[in-house]
């Protein structure tokens, strides 16, 4: 059987044929017919495959979560050990502890800035991310307004698969 892309050549010839009147109506529709008939075999085999590949993606996805969970876990579980250790060298005031294979020294703490009311601080200490609202504009520019640095224009066709 032809391929997909060789189905729809064949498809597209026999509508050139038509349109030069080198073939009748009757003949078209005959083999429009059996061809129409071998596309919707391909496209039945395509959307099959599609499916399994979509139980893939999700069980590879599944196993994706699973795994950043657990390392998440496993980053977790490394901090609350390295604070476990701080806080009992600080509770203990030891600076330094000399091991075979490590060596763990306490370090001063480091000052940090806390931010009591974002909304008060001086607009040069501030960034400002701009995200054009798409939906807002889209709806804007469908009223018939023109909205400046923004214009609309055709996607690509969708598939509707049930």
């Amino acid at each position: 059987m032809p391929t997909l892309y060789e189905l729809t050549d064949q498809v597209r010839g026999v509508k050139d044929l038509l349109d030069a009147d080198f073939i009748d109506e009757e003949t078209f529709n005959d083999t429009m017919e059996g061809l129409e008939g071998d596309l919707e075999v391909k496209a039945d085999g395509l959307m099959a495959f599609v499916a399994n590949l979509k139980a893939e993606e999700q069980a590879l996805a599944n196993e994706i979560k699973r795994l950043q969970t657990k390392k998440q876990q496993k980053v977790n579980h490394q901090q609350r050990l390295k604070d476990y250790l701080r806080d009992n060298m600080e509770r203990a005031n030891i600076q330094k502890i000399e091991c075979p294979l490590f060596a763990i020294t306490l370090k001063k703490p480091v000052m940090k800035v806390v931010v009591d009311d974002p909304y008060v601080i001086p607009d040069i200490y501030v960034n400002v991310e701009i995200k054009p609202d798409k939906a807002l504009i889209k709806k804007a520019i469908q009223k018939g307004e023109i909205v400046k640095g923004c214009h609309m224009e055709a996607g690509k066709a969708g598939l509707l698969i049930r």
